[in-house]
């Protein structure tokens, strides 16, 4: 069993995605803060409003993850799949530290976006960057 350090926060969202513009791609009973629940949060960055795309696009990816035991969430209990169609814009970039592939993104912006799912519950965010 793990032990959470004390300086763990207590999460404080509901049981529930907070906003319209969160919805599941799959979910573990609707407990975004249960024990040992992990939230994978899709967000968007440079979709310029084409929610349409970011769907189609996060759902790709959703089915994709779904061939791989470690991310199939169909099999894991305590695994959410969420997606975020709110849009902030373009907020990555590519050539980060003089690599021409390497992706990098606003953090701030990243967090903002999955915090319409609820904040200070555990989670990892996932940015599908919209590059032609």
């Amino acid at each position: 069993n793990l032990v959470p350090c004390p300086s763990t926060p207590k999460p404080t969202a509901s049981p529930s995605i907070q906003h319209s513009t969160c919805s599941y791609l799959s979910d573990s009973d609707g407990e975004l803060d249960a024990e040992g629940v992990i939230n994978v949060i899709m967000v968007g960055s440079a979709f310029n409003r084409d929610n349409e795309a970011f769907v189609l696009e996060a759902t790709k990816i959703f089915d994709h993850m779904e061939e791989f035991p470690p991310l199939n969430s169909t099999d894991i209990d305590r695994l959410n799949i969420l997606m975020v169609t709110k849009d902030l814009g373009d907020f990555c970039y590519f050539n980060c530290g003089d690599i021409p592939r390497l992706l990098c993104c606003d953090t701030s912006k990243a967090a903002e976006l999955a915090d319409e799912c609820g904040s200070g519950i555990i989670r990892e965010i996932l940015v599908i960057h919209n590059d032609p």
